[in-house]
């Protein structure tokens, strides 16, 4: 169907930019220690080329979802801040939308 109305492009380079600095990593960190926490925070400090992530809140129907560190859209997140809370669906939507990576 979309090949019916529109003009179809495949981009196709020799890299992918969406990754640049996700490649040289591991993409799991196990087992959960400080170790592992702190090499997600240097990932995370990596992707956003170190520059300052300071937190902020989403609002959300009428409430605030707290961001610990955001750069653009890359965020930081403590498992427990988003997992340890009494989220809804629409909420995870709201990070998804106005994130494109999440630590």
């Amino acid at each position: 169907m979309l090949e019916d109305r529109l003009m179809v492009l495949e981009l196709v380079g020799a890299r992918d930019f969406r990754v640049r600095n996700v490649e040289m990593k591991q993409l799991y960190t196990v087992p959960v220690n400080d170790k592992t926490a702190q090499e997600l925070k240097d990932m995370f400090f990596d992707m956003i080329d170190h520059k300052d992530a300071p937190p902020r809140d989403l609002i959300v129907k009428g409430h605030a979802l707290h961001v610990p560190m955001a750069m653009g859209r890359v965020a930081y997140f403590h498992f427990n801040d988003l997992c340890g809370k009494a989220y809804a669906a629409i909420d995870y939507i709201e990070v998804c939308e106005k994130f494109d990576v999440i630590y």
